[in-house]
């Protein structure tokens, strides 16, 4: 590997910190999300269609996702990614790309700061 393909641990640090900032952020929005869409399924007495509740699931590993990544950067990113490509694929509105693009944009950050770590450690 050349120097010009390391990247300084204070950069892969910043990148780290906005991954985080912006998975927290994105947490709380599809959170609310959730828990709305939960209080709006209540409000009725039959389950939801089975592809409701495969969104609903979803919706759910997204987050999920997102509390990984903190711990997991890989396994974050692989369930943030795979589960919203799933979940905006389904969901039908006509922002669903740009929707997906921004949800997934900590998990691309996690993956990229995952992957240049590993590339930057001395092989043992």
């Amino acid at each position: 590997m050349n120097a010009s393909s390391r990247i300084s641990s204070r950069t892969m640090s910043a990148i780290r910190w906005v991954a985080r900032i912006l998975g927290i952020i994105l947490f709380l929005v599809w959170g609310a999300f959730f828990v709305e869409h939960l209080a709006w399924f209540s409000r009725y007495p039959d389950i939801p269609p089975a592809r409701i509740v495969f969104q609903q699931c979803m919706h759910l590993a997204l987050l999920v996702g997102y509390v990984l990544a903190f711990r997991w950067e890989l396994t974050g990113s692989m369930v943030i990614i795979g589960s919203a490509a799933v979940f905006f694929g389904m969901i039908g509105t006509t922002g669903a790309l740009t929707l997906f693009l921004v949800s997934v944009a900590p998990g691309a950050l996690f993956l990229f700061t995952w992957w240049k770590s590993r590339e930057q450690r001395p092989d043992v």
